[in-house]
């Protein structure tokens, strides 16, 4: 314990490299996705843009493309 006031110095071990590998990986992949997702909305409204709000026309493609249908 540090002084009287019952405050405690807390000491963390370092992480192992495996850890630390998966916690990059895992914010890498946020990352991504977060990008992803914004160039999709972007295309969306792009679409209900080009259709006059009709989102029943906008389909989205194995590829992940946005296109126009009917």
């Amino acid at each position: 314990m540090v002084g009287e006031c019952g405050f405690f110095k807390w000491y963390d071990d370092k992480l192992c490299n495996r850890a630390n590998e998966v916690i990059r990986e895992l914010c890498d992949s946020e990352r991504i996705l977060a990008k992803e997702t914004l160039r999709l909305r972007k295309q969306i409204m792009k679409c209900r843009t080009l259709c006059g709000g009709k989102s029943s026309n906008v389909e989205m493609s194995k590829s992940g493309s946005v296109q126009i249908v009917g």
